[in-house]
């Protein structure tokens, strides 16, 4: 990924994992850049916009991370 490159993460979080969804609600808010890891193992700086698709009788939580690499943490 190089700067401004954006990707698009979508994971799916079971609705009972209260710990993942709050880091996750909490980053939704987070004004700044953060740290990211590839599965690949490589990481970088970016801004990540953070989604939710929550359904009422769902097990899962569909979760879209929306991802812009930075030139470095602010």
């Amino acid at each position: 990924t190089q700067l401004g490159i954006s990707s698009t993460w979508n994971v799916e979080i079971v609705k009972s994992d209260e710990e993942t969804l709050y880091a996750l609600r909490r980053l939704a808010i987070w004004p700044g850049d953060v740290y990211v890891r590839e599965p690949s193992g490589s990481g970088y700086w970016a801004n990540v916009e953070v989604s939710f698709s929550q359904k009422h009788c769902e097990l899962t939580i569909p979760v879209t991370l929306n991802i812009t690499r930075v030139a470095g943490g602010i």
